[in-house]
Formats: C-alpha cells, sequence, structure tokens
C-alpha cells in the first residue's frame, strides 16, 4: 500500500471537512506519513479543483451585488 488510510479519515488532515488550503498544501509538500509521489500528485490536483470552485463561488457572489448596483446607478441617472 502506498499510503496510510489515516492519512485520507475524516479525522485527518486532509479530510473533507478541511477547507484551509494552505495547511493541506504544506501537509501534502511534508507529509508526516510517507506517501507516493502519484498519490500526492493527485491530492495536489484535487486541491487545484476545489481552489478553482472557491475562487468561481466568490466571483459569482461579488459580481451580483455589483451588477445590481451599477443597473441601480444606471437607472437614478
Amino acid at each position: 500500500m502506498f499510503y496510510s488510510h489515516q492519512l485520507l479519515a475524516r479525522k485527518a488532515p486532509l479530510g473533507p471537512n478541511k477547507l484551509n488550503i494552505i495547511k493541506i498544501c504544506k501537509e501534502i509538500f511534508n507529509p508526516s506519513i510517507p506517501m507516493a509521489f502519484r498519490l500526492s500528485g493527485i491530492l495536489m490536483g484535487g486541491i487545484v479543483i476545489v481552489y478553482e470552485t472557491k475562487v468561481k463561488l466568490l466571483y459569482d457572489n461579488l459580481s451580483i451585488p455589483s451588477s445590481y448596483l451599477s443597473i441601480r446607478r444606471i437607472n437614478t441617472q
């Protein structure tokens, strides 16, 4: 086995409830339990997907009020 099941457990540093991306990246680069390079590459690819999703959600949440304010500003002039 190339990885420990404890590494990916729910209470582990890389569990599904942890979204601190910086901490997860540090754990992948300097693992407390040895892991294969392929596994670390797959995990980093997953981190990129999670980060991309967080950025898209943040952009969507900020663009809706911004567009509403610009429409409202145009209507008041």
